[in-house]
């Protein structure tokens, strides 16, 4: 037990040297993404302060009211990326002044009817700041479809399970996510008594167990758990 929690501290030492020099997290990047991923899905419908997002149980979505234009300063992007999403990826990125891109994001929304799956792209700079444009593309990282979760969208449930993260980088078992998170997959699951839950898988690498956090379809925590793949 004593060797395992050893290791554990070293590794989140390594992870510490890898994303602490930016003041900001790897787990807390990600989180900065998807709040940027809100505040883009809001611009859509700026045109009209009476029409809300289009999120479960609201008014369909009106693309005419999206700032599509890549030119303009402000832009926004599509619900589907709030409520579909089924996918994240995280990277650092190799820079030299501060203003510039230090973080990429990479959010994937579930495959369409057509079996195409729309990924965008967020940068952030050392402060967790979005830099530069969003970049929507044809991508291909998870099979998972859509899920229709009858409470919260998906993109809070993913807050939710990155909340848990954040709060615990103190814990020897969270602090290597916390500073290492390179990606995330969440699917609709089961708890220990059969209830409907958003699983988050958090991944550092292929060569580290998952972390499994588990959030009720109304947002609050519910269990995490270690899985070795």
């Amino acid at each position: 037990m004593k060797s395992a929690v050893v290791i554990l501290g070293v590794l989140a030492s390594l992870q510490s040297s890898r994303a602490e020099a930016h003041g900001v997290s790897l787990a807390k990047a990600t989180e900065l993404v998807l709040h940027r991923i809100e505040r883009l899905v809001i611009l859509c419908n700026l045109g009209d302060s009476t029409q809300p997002v289009n999120l479960p149980s609201q008014p369909a979505y009106d693309p005419s009211r999206c700032k599509n234009d890549w030119s303009k300063p402000k832009k926004g992007i599509e619900p589907n990326y709030q409520n579909r999403l089924v996918a994240m990826t995280i990277d650092l990125i190799a820079h030299t002044e501060e203003e510039e891109p230090s973080f990429r994001g990479v959010a994937f929304q579930a495959k369409g009817p057509d079996g195409l799956q729309k990924s965008v792209t967020i940068d952030l700079d050392e402060e967790g700041r979005p830099v530069g444009k969003e970049i929507e593309k044809m991508a291909s990282f998870s099979s998972v479809e859509t899920f229709a979760w009858p409470d919260k969208d998906v993109t809070t449930l993913t807050e939710n399970a990155l909340h848990f993260v954040l709060e615990g980088a103190a814990n020897l078992t969270l602090a290597p996510y916390f500073q290492g998170l390179s990606s995330l997959v969440v699917t609709p699951g089961k708890n220990a008594a059969g209830e409907l839950v958003a699983s988050v898988d958090m991944k550092i690498s292929d060569q580290e167990p998952v972390l499994r956090v588990r959030i009720k379809p109304n947002g609050d925590f519910d269990s995490s758990e270690i899985v070795k793949e």
